[in-house]
């Protein structure tokens, strides 16, 4: 999902075994993703670039990266999710202090590495 005009409502789907982000939003989006089954992707959902996603009650569960990624400048509200069972954390926040995400009353649980880890971006 790309661009300041891009809104669309994701509701109820099963989203798996995609090589890259089962869902990404990018520059400047907005979205509901919402009751959704996301598994088994490079990562589950990534958010970064002014995105401004709601991701509410939804399993992400089984990526390879980590369940929810957010990057540079990346908003959103994550609430209510199950994330479980990821390859590289649960919720990853990398962005030199620059993302003003809301991350609120998830079960992250059973994730290789951290479940929730907030790190620096590298320089460029």
């Amino acid at each position: 999902v790309r661009g300041a005009r891009a809104q669309p409502v994701i509701r109820g789907c099963r989203i798996s075994g995609h090589c890259g982000a089962g869902v990404s939003f990018t520059d400047d989006a907005r979205g509901l993703i919402s009751a959704c089954d996301i598994s088994r992707c490079a990562c589950g959902i990534w958010v970064d670039s002014g995105a401004n996603p709601l991701i509410w009650r939804n399993t992400i569960a089984g990526h390879r990266g980590a369940g929810v990624v957010v990057r540079s400048r990346g908003l959103g509200f994550t609430m209510g999710n199950a994330i479980l069972r990821n390859g590289a954390g649960g919720v990853l926040v990398e962005s030199a202090r620059s993302a003003a995400t809301a991350i609120v009353q998830n079960r992250v649980w059973a994730n290789i590495g951290c479940d929730l880890r907030q790190s620096p971006a590298a320089p460029g």
